[in-house]
């Protein structure tokens, strides 16, 4: 952008106006890849993925019974707009592959440049209460923080192991309300009673 400071004649009388939107490009990337180092700090040093799910993709879904439930997760990502936010709820019992195919959408996206969280929400739970120590080197505010800012969050797991009541239900549907208008994934193994149900515990 050519910025004047006086009068100019003949043709340096011609100034550019508008954004410059190379750099404007390059302090978008800037900040998308200062994103994602962020949340690789909080999220993927700590692990709050299941190892068994690391190795998951569209590739290697096993599961027959469940191919149309691959071919929504494919068009999610293929229709995946941020100004469009949607949101998937995957319910079925275990070894379903409902995590599978959440994190291989995960996956897929970050491929694409967006900043993506894939979260065990039992050890999401368990890493705010860590938060509580004083020898925490993170922050529950920290934590909510990158959660609501990613462009993408999968919530895996919902209710999972005595997390659907008391303070872990009211905590997780505090965070989730951070993520409101924007693109998120849920699972569950709850029934759609169950879940209804540990709401209002």
């Amino acid at each position: 952008m050519v910025i004047p400071f006086g009068p100019l004649k003949g043709k340096d009388a011609q100034v550019k106006r508008g954004c410059d939107c190379e750099a404007l490009k390059i302090v978008k990337e800037e900040q998308q890849e200062a994103k994602k180092a962020r949340l690789k700090r909080i999220f993927e040093e700590n692990s709050f993925i299941n190892p068994s799910l690391k190795e998951a993709t569209f590739e290697n879904f096993e599961s027959n019974e469940f191919r149309q439930a691959l071919q929504k997760a494919k068009r999610y990502v293929e229709e995946f707009d941020l100004k469009n936010p949607k949101n998937l709820f995957f319910q079925g019992s275990f070894g379903t592959g409902k995590s599978h195919l959440s994190m291989s959408i995960a996956k897929a996206l970050t491929e694409k440049g967006y900043t993506t969280i894939f979260i065990s929400t039992p050890k999401l739970l368990t890493k705010i209460r860590n938060t509580y120590n004083k020898e925490s080197g993170i922050s529950e505010e920290q934590i909510i923080n990158a959660i609501a800012d990613a462009d993408l969050v999968v919530f895996d797991d919902i209710g999972a192991e005595g997390e659907i009541s008391g303070w872990g239900m009211q905590k997780l549907f505090e965070v989730i309300d951070q993520r409101a208008g924007k693109h998120n994934i849920y699972t569950t193994n709850l029934s759609s009673i169950e879940f209804e149900a540990s709401k209002d515990l």
